[in-house]
């Protein structure tokens, strides 16, 4: 009777463990493809507005509230903000020069 008891409690506390790890995997699985979504819908909308500053005829010669009513509109629809000498307009960093044109496009604070 006391062998039974004790393989038992052993393959009830091998089931407990079994399960925490598989639901530890399974949230840990859920946090990794929220990351991978949101990453992925960040470059999709960075992408669109590059393409449409692309596609623009004369973008570097068109005036600097033209531009970033471009990429406004291809974005998420997100307020402009100047930071560190970039108007940030969704994911894009707009530099322009002094007569204001555009001059680069960044993605990220450390592509400067």
């Amino acid at each position: 009777m006391r062998r039974a008891s004790i393989t038992v409690g052993v393959l009830l506390a091998a089931l407990v463990v079994t399960n925490a790890f598989w639901a530890y995997r399974v949230i840990d699985a859920g946090v990794s493809a929220t990351y991978r979504d949101v990453s992925l819908n960040d470059a999709q909308i960075a992408l669109r507005q590059s393409l449409a500053l692309l596609n623009a005829p004369g973008v570097q010669s068109s005036p600097r509230s033209q531009v970033i009513q471009l990429a406004q509109g291809a974005g998420d629809g997100g307020t402009p903000f100047e930071k560190e000498g970039y108007v940030w307009v969704g994911r894009l960093g707009l530099a322009f020069s002094a007569n204001g044109n555009l001059t680069k496009v960044i993605t990220s604070p450390e592509d400067k």
